[in-house]
């Protein structure tokens, strides 16, 4: 996992163009864009995520991502899947 990761987690602009993105490899390219190298599958398990906060709370499945469970994509990946989740919510 990349350092740079922990720093984008507060970027609004990062976060923005996240948001905006319509496929996983659309996310890569803005990881990429900021230094940050990720997987297509970390990605789709932080989107999984993503489409899953349909209330304030997460999940099982969702938390057992976000601290390294069975699909093991990280606290900082989940961290920035719920930032984005939490600035989706805040366009509707």
């Amino acid at each position: 996992m990349n350092n740079n990761l922990e720093a984008l987690v507060s970027n609004e602009e990062f976060l923005n163009k996240l948001a905006d993105c319509s496929s996983a490899v659309e996310m890569q390219n803005i990881f990429s864009e900021y230094g940050a190298e990720v997987s297509l599958e970390e990605i789709e398990a932080m989107r999984k995520i993503i489409e899953n906060m349909d209330s304030d709370e997460l999940n099982e499945d969702s938390l057992e991502n976000v601290s390294g469970g069975v699909c093991v994509i990280g606290p900082i990946i989940g961290a920035i899947g719920i930032a984005i989740y939490y600035k989706l919510k805040k366009r509707r």
